[in-house]
Protein backbone atom coordinates (compact mmCIF):
# COMPACT_ATOMS: atom_id res chain seq x y z
CA UNK A 1 0.00 0.00 0.00
CA UNK A 2 2.76 2.40 0.43
CA UNK A 3 4.57 1.42 -2.71
CA UNK A 4 1.21 2.72 -4.48
CA UNK A 5 0.44 5.61 -3.00
CA UNK A 6 4.56 7.03 -3.60
CA UNK A 7 4.24 5.28 -6.88
CA UNK A 8 0.78 7.21 -7.18
CA UNK A 9 2.88 10.90 -6.08
CA UNK A 10 5.87 10.11 -8.28
CA UNK A 11 3.42 9.77 -11.33
CA UNK A 12 1.45 12.35 -10.46
CA UNK A 13 4.59 15.12 -10.27
CA UNK A 14 5.72 13.31 -13.84
CA UNK A 15 2.48 14.22 -15.02
CA UNK A 16 2.30 17.84 -13.35
CA UNK A 17 6.15 18.39 -14.65
CA UNK A 18 5.55 16.65 -18.38
CA UNK A 19 2.15 19.00 -18.35
CA UNK A 20 3.71 22.33 -18.01
CA UNK A 21 6.28 21.35 -21.02
CA UNK A 22 3.62 20.17 -22.58
CA UNK A 23 1.86 23.94 -22.19
CA UNK A 24 4.87 25.78 -23.10
CA UNK A 25 5.40 23.90 -26.21
CA UNK A 26 2.21 24.44 -27.39
CA UNK A 27 2.85 28.28 -26.42
CA UNK A 28 6.39 27.87 -29.00
CA UNK A 29 4.08 26.11 -31.68
CA UNK A 30 1.55 29.11 -31.66
CA UNK A 31 4.30 31.68 -31.51
CA UNK A 32 5.86 29.94 -34.50
CA UNK A 33 2.45 29.79 -36.57
CA UNK A 34 1.93 33.32 -35.98
CA UNK A 35 5.27 34.08 -37.02
CA UNK A 36 5.35 32.36 -39.92
CA UNK A 37 2.18 33.91 -41.29
CA UNK A 38 3.58 37.15 -40.41
CA UNK A 39 6.33 36.36 -42.54
CA UNK A 40 4.64 34.68 -45.60
CA UNK A 41 2.42 37.87 -45.45
CA UNK A 42 5.95 39.71 -45.73
CA UNK A 43 7.01 38.26 -48.62
CA UNK A 44 4.04 38.13 -50.68
CA UNK A 45 3.99 41.90 -50.01
CA UNK A 46 7.39 42.17 -50.86
CA UNK A 47 7.30 39.73 -54.33
CA UNK A 48 4.34 42.47 -55.46
CA UNK A 49 6.73 45.67 -54.80
CA UNK A 50 9.85 43.92 -56.88
CA UNK A 51 7.31 43.07 -59.62
CA UNK A 52 6.04 46.37 -59.71
CA UNK A 53 9.49 48.12 -59.65
CA UNK A 54 10.83 45.41 -62.57
CA UNK A 55 7.89 46.71 -64.60
CA UNK A 56 9.03 50.07 -63.64
CA UNK A 57 12.48 49.29 -65.25
CA UNK A 58 11.39 47.92 -67.95
CA UNK A 59 9.70 51.07 -68.89
CA UNK A 60 12.50 53.22 -68.70
CA UNK A 61 14.58 50.49 -70.76
CA UNK A 62 15.81 52.45 -73.69
CA UNK A 63 15.78 50.58 -77.02
CA UNK A 64 18.46 50.76 -79.19
CA UNK A 65 16.76 53.11 -82.51
CA UNK A 66 17.81 52.63 -86.16
CA UNK A 67 20.71 54.08 -87.80
CA UNK A 68 19.62 57.08 -90.68
CA UNK A 69 20.18 55.40 -94.04
CA UNK A 70 23.40 56.40 -95.55
CA UNK A 71 23.52 59.78 -98.21
CA UNK A 72 23.87 58.76 -101.51
CA UNK A 73 27.04 60.92 -103.53
CA UNK A 74 25.47 62.44 -106.73
CA UNK A 75 28.01 62.22 -109.24
CA UNK A 76 26.10 63.06 -112.08
CA UNK A 77 23.93 66.06 -112.38
CA UNK A 78 22.23 67.30 -115.72
CA UNK A 79 23.03 71.25 -115.97
CA UNK A 80 20.61 73.01 -118.36
CA UNK A 81 22.63 76.16 -119.38
CA UNK A 82 25.40 78.30 -117.62
CA UNK A 83 22.79 79.92 -114.95
CA UNK A 84 22.30 76.69 -113.68
CA UNK A 85 26.28 75.73 -113.56
CA UNK A 86 26.84 78.51 -111.16
CA UNK A 87 24.10 77.96 -109.12
CA UNK A 88 25.00 74.40 -108.77
CA UNK A 89 28.98 75.68 -107.76
CA UNK A 90 27.22 77.75 -105.46
CA UNK A 91 24.75 75.15 -103.60
CA UNK A 92 28.31 72.80 -104.07
CA UNK A 93 30.53 75.29 -102.40
CA UNK A 94 27.67 75.78 -99.39
CA UNK A 95 27.24 72.31 -98.87
CA UNK A 96 31.20 72.16 -98.68
CA UNK A 97 31.50 74.90 -95.76
CA UNK A 98 27.92 73.28 -93.77
CA UNK A 99 30.14 69.84 -93.89
CA UNK A 100 33.54 70.95 -92.39
CA UNK A 101 31.44 73.29 -89.38
CA UNK A 102 31.54 71.32 -86.44
CA UNK A 103 27.83 70.79 -85.36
Amino acid sequence: MNYSIAGNVVLSILLVVLGFFYKDSLKEQERLKLQLTLESENTSKLNKALQLQNEAYKELMVVKSESPPQKQRIEKVFIKDESCKAELEAYKQLFKELAATPP
